[in-house]
């Protein structure tokens, strides 16, 4: 093929591409459709670690249209995340109550419901051996699932196929449970029906309680991580900045909380189309997890997490900590201390966390950045007393919300932090701080020639975008596309990728400066202006 015709393909490729990227984009004829996560509560079964006189309602994520067809997650089997439960009599792979007792959710019209009634289908299976709780215990708590679920009025069937069951049949089949502040005279309330009590401990776990059984003192129960579930259904990270927080049980065979679950796979998002299956359901392993995840407990009982190298964004990585802070429940006595690892190039990725007063930096050789916070938990108002996560919040219940992004600086304070940032990188420059050699570590140069050179030209490209007195102001905040393709224009994107992470960083770090200069300055006024 001669040199022109090649020429040719290369200009007539883009065209092509964008061709078929604008066929793709042509709407097509199809069906209005809502598909959407959620979640929904399975009565948990903790093997031998069960505590006799309650069952925790542990939340699973779920993909539907339009919440169609979700009810009969509640008796799905839920993997044990630890891989199986030992007991005394063998080993249990189903965290599942409603499951492993052979307790089926089956309603009439899955679209239809709360309209129409549900049927719990009751297998003539016994009882493991290894569970403190009855049939009619495990029937009760899948009842509680379904009728939270709804959140209103519902008819209840029950369809029980051994004899020995059949009085629960005649006990709860029929019954319209109301729940809410429903008018009493149209239904029976389920803590009259069933005679237990549900409860919300402060991670905002149900529990299912059975008033009159007497407390074991010397029972542990086995508290659980918390992992996130994107409320875009498990395809993208935080679509719209909003987490579902999922409790994992592990295996129970630990004497601290399985912190590290945090970072392990959890198949607990249930497709409600058939043709998915079970999905992956930790939003954090699903963005890009972390190179390494530890976690250890000492003798005073306060936790210690250590996440290296995280691929995740700011605001996943954050919302990520703030559900370790839920799963420890840390006090001033015992705290979470969090420490997280990444190359100092990337510190704009992290820019929060940066510029986060409780937050300590510390920068290694080789480029290295650590991040260190400690942390303590009021249980009662939901709220840290000690440390602070960036950008997230907790609705005490069972989400995480990314905040607003941080609004611009006015046009005034705009020109102030450019003035400075320019100033600032000049100075690191002739001081050599900010020099590429001491910024680009070895694996990021190469050793010697023009990929080198064209390295650390993009490096100081990334830099002058941030000193440019054309406009900088204006521009400051908002970052360049760099486009090239061939060998050497990728040591060149990438040094002009670090440059501007840096140049980025000392932007914020500024910024952080002059806000709380300003709000120092209108403290005092305001002092003063009282003590006249």
């Amino acid at each position: 093929m001669t040199t022109l015709k090649m020429m040719k393909l290369k200009l007539y490729a883009p065209v092509v591409s964008f061709i078929v990227l604008m066929t793709l984009m042509i709407p097509v004829a199809c069906e209005a459709t809502e598909v959407g996560a959620g979640t929904i509560e399975q009565p948990i079964n903790l093997c031998e670690r069960s505590d006799p006189g309650r069952i925790p309602l542990g939340r699973v994520g779920t993909v539907s249209n339009y919440n169609y067809g979700v009810h009969h997650v509640i008796s799905e089997p839920r993997p044990c995340s630890g891989g199986a439960m030992r007991w005394g009599g063998g080993s249990e792979l189903d965290q599942n109550l409603a499951s492993v007792f052979g307790i089926s959710v089956e309603p009439e019209d899955s679209t239809s419901v709360p309209r129409v009634p549900v049927t719990l289908r009751l297998k003539s299976w016994a009882p493991p051996a290894y569970s403190p709780y009855s049939k009619e215990q495990v029937l009760v708590a899948t009842l509680w699932c379904l009728l939270r679920s709804c959140n209103t009025s519902l008819e209840v069937k029950i369809d029980a196929e051994g004899n020995d069951d059949k009085y629960l049949k005649k006990k709860y089949s029929g019954i319209f449970f109301i729940m809410g502040t429903e008018d009493e005279r149209k239904g029976t309330r389920l803590t009259e029906a069933t005679g237990t009590v549900l409860k919300e401990d402060e991670r905002g776990i149900a529990w299912v309680i059975f008033p009159g059984l007497a407390a074991r003192h010397d029972f542990e129960p086995m508290s659980p991580a918390m992992v996130l579930f994107d409320r875009s259904g498990g395809d993208n990270a935080a679509a719209d900045g909003k987490w579902f927080l999922l409790p994992v049980w592990g295996d129970g065979n630990e004497d601290a909380i399985p912190l590290h679950l945090n970072q392990w796979t959890a198949p607990m998002a249930y497709s409600c189309f058939r043709r998915r299956g079970r999905l992956e359901a930790n939003a954090f392993l699903l963005a890009g997890g972390s190179s390494a995840f530890r976690s250890t407990r000492g003798k005073n009982g306060a936790y210690s997490v250590s996440i290296s190298y995280p691929g995740v964004p700011e605001d996943t990585l954050a919302a990520n900590i703030l559900a370790l802070v839920v799963a420890t429940q840390p006090t001033e006595a015992c705290p979470l201390t969090v420490e997280f690892t990444t190359d100092g190039w990337r510190l704009s990725r992290y820019g929060a966390f940066n510029i986060a007063k409780d937050w300590v930096r510390e920068e290694f050789d080789h480029g290295m950045v650590a991040f260190r916070c400690e942390f303590a938990w009021d249980a009662s108002s939901q709220k840290l007393t000690k440390g602070s996560v960036p950008g997230v919040r907790f609705d005490g219940h069972s989400l995480i919300y990314s905040e607003p992004p941080q609004e611009l600086p006015s046009e005034m304070m705009a020109r102030k932090i450019a003035d400075e940032v320019y100033r600032r990188i000049n100075r690191e420059l002739h001081s050599g701080t900010l020099q590429a050699e001491k910024i680009m570590n070895d694996r990021q140069l190469a050793g010697s020639g023009l990929s080198r050179e064209l390295g650390m030209a993009g490096y100081y490209a990334g830099l002058a975008w941030f000193c440019s007195q054309n406009g900088v102001a204006e521009n400051l905040f908002k970052i360049p596309i760099h486009f090239g393709n061939s060998d050497l224009d990728q040591y060149h994107r990438f040094g002009w990728y670090i440059g501007l992470n840096r140049g980025q960083t000392i932007t914020q770090e500024v910024r952080k400066e002059f806000e709380e200069a300003s709000e120092k300055e209108q403290s005092e006024a305001t002092s003063d202006s009282s003590a006249q």
